[in-house]
């Protein structure tokens, strides 16, 4: 009898979410989610993330006609602005945190088109 390989161990696999909100944008998002960001933006629009303290940054999730970007914010108008702590944002992502309840709260600021930010809700792993 030929043994079967052995499942892939999940306890092993790549966390989804980063440990920092760079690793977040740089390596969830910017290689294992960006088709469904592109999927769930509209063309030409972008959303910026403001992450103040420590593990923070300033980033944009961006579609184009030349496709979906995400990277560090770059100067120009933007759709929708997400601002809020570094660890409130990766608590959301991470799902420990509620952003609704972030939100109602003070802790999560959103300005511009609220609706953007609500499809990428559905992208990203737990909400935003």
């Amino acid at each position: 009898m030929v043994p079967r390989p052995a499942k892939p161990d999940a306890t092993h696999a790549a966390p989804l979410v980063g440990s920092c909100a760079r690793s977040f944008f740089e390596e969830t998002v910017g290689r294992r989610l960006l088709a469904e960001v592109a999927k769930a933006l509209p063309e030409d629009v972008t959303v910026a993330f403001q992450l103040a303290g420590p593990g923070g940054g300033d980033w944009q999730v961006a579609r184009t006609s030349r496709g979906p970007r995400v990277g560090p914010l770059q100067p120009g108008p933007k759709d929708c602005t997400v601002s809020c702590t570094a660890s409130v944002f990766m608590g959301i992502v991470s799902g420990e945190v509620d952003a609704r309840d972030a939100f109602l709260d003070g802790r999560l600021r959103l300005l511009g088109d609220i609706g953007l930010a609500l499809r990428l809700q559905g992208v990203l792993p737990a909400g935003v």
